[in-house]
């Protein structure tokens, strides 16, 4: 289960609820309801989490080959590093960090 601060007001006071009908703390997650409840978070937030994840995986990879890419120009380095876990297409670039996007193409020739 989620840490309480992570929770909405409504699960909050759902919690409240169930204490105050006598269940105990670490009852509660056995109370009707609750397992679906969490059922039904777990279906909502898994591809978040495994997304998350899928970028972590390939954040580490590209880490575990950093000697490699001390070989590659200052613009290719700050490149491959930000968009190592995929989450950043070339528009992101072009969006986010504009001066950097057309730096690397003057550089590159190409764009990032």
């Amino acid at each position: 289960m989620r840490d309480y601060t992570q929770l909405t007001q409504e699960e909050r006071y759902q919690i409240e609820a169930l204490l105050k009908m006598g269940h105990h703390q670490s009852g509660i997650a056995d109370a009707p309801g609750v397992t679906a409840v969490l059922g039904a978070y777990e279906t909502e937030h898994r591809p978040v989490a495994e997304r998350l994840l899928g970028v972590a995986q390939r954040s580490l990879e590209w880490y575990e080959q950093f000697r490699e890419h001390m070989r590659l120009d200052p613009w290719a380095f700050v490149h491959s590093c930000m968009v190592r876990g995929e989450r950043l297409a070339r528009d992101d670039l072009r969006r986010h960090v504009p001066r950097f996007a057309e730096n690397y193409e003057r550089h590159h020739g190409n764009p990032p």
